[in-house]
């Protein structure tokens, strides 16, 4: 399993501080496929690597994905590493999902406006996929209380008073 996440023999002697960070999450997913599961759930795992590191190690991921005919469920903060990876995706606020499609749709055409904001404060090299910045404003709600209808509603600029009361109910994409 060292040799399939790209470790050689003489690192199965070395002790935990005498590897990199890249090298400890090679270990990491190493330790989980010895399992043989058929779904791996990772969260952030590649959150605390440099951009070199980073990309080794998602090709690693879907590289062994083929290899092992694993499916990820992926917990990310970095919109550009979801876009680059995902193939569906789901948008969380506070817990509950507020939208989910296929990365087109999600990143093509958000809908809700929580996801709409964590777009436009995604940075993009290429112009034409800039978006104009959504400034947040009030207050963040409780996690531990969280508000009756759209926990997003106090901090929404297109909120209205059914939103304040009801959930909106998640609904298909249609023609994207």
């Amino acid at each position: 399993m060292m040799a399939k996440v790209g470790l050689k023999a003489e690192h199965l002697h070395r002790y935990p501080h005498m590897f990199f960070g890249g090298q400890r999450q090679r270990i990491a997913i190493a330790r989980g496929l010895m399992l043989e599961p058929d779904i791996v759930i990772a969260d952030e795992p590649v959150s605390a690597m440099d951009v070199s590191v980073r990309a080794q190690v998602l090709n690693l991921m879907m590289d062994l994905q083929q290899d092992f005919g694993l499916l990820y469920v992926f917990i990310f903060h970095d919109l550009s590493v979801v876009e680059h990876i995902a193939d569906e995706v789901m948008v969380m606020y506070l817990g509950r999902c507020v939208e989910k499609g296929t990365k087109k749709q999600i990143f093509g055409y958000p809908r809700h406006p929580y996801t709409q904001v964590l777009l436009s404060a995604t940075p993009r090299l290429n112009a034409d996929l800039r978006r104009e910045r959504i400034k947040l404003t009030g207050e963040l709600p409780s996690p531990i209380d969280p508000p009756p209808g759209c926990a997003f509603a106090a901090r929404c600029q297109h909120a209205f008073a059914q939103c304040r009361h009801s959930r909106p109910e998640l609904t298909s994409y249609h023609g994207q």
